[in-house]
């Protein structure tokens, strides 16, 4: 872990910014795989389960009543395993993006890419 550890802060330098790295045991990594050349570690990356809110509807007030349902979808997440929660907000949208801010959601400057995993009519 240390030579993983090495290679993450050299990420983190590139960026400018730091990033957490999960210890391997942790239930929400799926796998963990490392490249060697000659013995050395030189990449590695992870699978990790995360989670992603998504909502439909341009109803102002019925987010209000979204939050009826808050306990229930605080206690899935936290059964899933997983480490963090996503939710992907277009630029344009400026009032959900307030609103992830006021409930500490973190913005995270990056983009959004996608690889459907099943095929999209049974998505």
């Amino acid at each position: 872990m240390p030579r993983i550890r090495q290679l993450h802060a050299q990420i983190e330098k590139r960026m400018g910014a730091t990033m957490d790295l999960p210890d391997v045991k942790n239930p929400a990594i799926l796998g963990y795989w490392v490249v060697q050349r000659n013995d050395r570690v030189v990449q590695f990356f992870y699978i990790e389960r995360c989670l992603e809110i998504c909502f439909g509807g341009a109803d102002p007030q019925a987010m209000e009543l979204v939050r009826r349902f808050q306990h229930e979808a605080v206690q899935i997440m936290l059964a899933s395993k997983a480490r963090v929660l996503h939710c992907h907000v277009p630029p344009q949208f400026t009032a959900p993006q307030q609103h992830l801010k006021e409930t500490h959601f973190d913005a995270t400057g990056y983009q959004h890419w996608m690889l459907g995993l099943v095929p999209t009519e049974a998505r």
